[in-house]
């Protein structure tokens, strides 16, 4: 590829990352929380088939149970909506035919609460 072209895999995984890292959800950080990591999977490389994701930890010592649902009403005020399937919750990337969807888990052995963001063809 010349110097300065950008691939569509590149394109996606711009719009995907740049969209979640904006959003009211994944800027969102309870008291309890005590550290944040991130893991980015890129659309392309090694899995080409794989969409971009973005797999967001909170940590926090005393993690509340009502985590995920607290995290659910923050996704709800910030425009996402119930995925037709029920599982998880989607939000149109805007100025794109990409959505993204959103899962939640909590462990209270690992005291995580982890969100998971995927970019999806709408």
């Amino acid at each position: 590829m010349a110097a300065g072209c950008t691939s569509e895999a590149d394109k996606i995984n711009n719009l995907v990352f740049g969209a979640v890292k904006k959003d009211p959800l994944f800027l969102w950080h309870p008291a309890w929380v005590i550290e944040v990591s991130n893991i980015e999977t890129r659309l392309g490389g090694i899995y080409p088939e794989a969409a971009a994701s973005l797999s967001h930890a909170l940590r926090g010592e005393n993690i509340p149970s009502t985590a995920v649902s607290d995290a659910i009403n923050v996704a709800l005020a910030s425009g996402w909506q119930a995925s037709s399937d029920g599982v998880g919750y989607v939000k149109p990337i805007t100025n794109s035919t990409l959505k993204l969807w959103v899962t939640f888990s909590q462990t209270k052995e690992s005291k995580v609460l982890a969100m998971t963001f995927i970019g999806l063809k709408a």
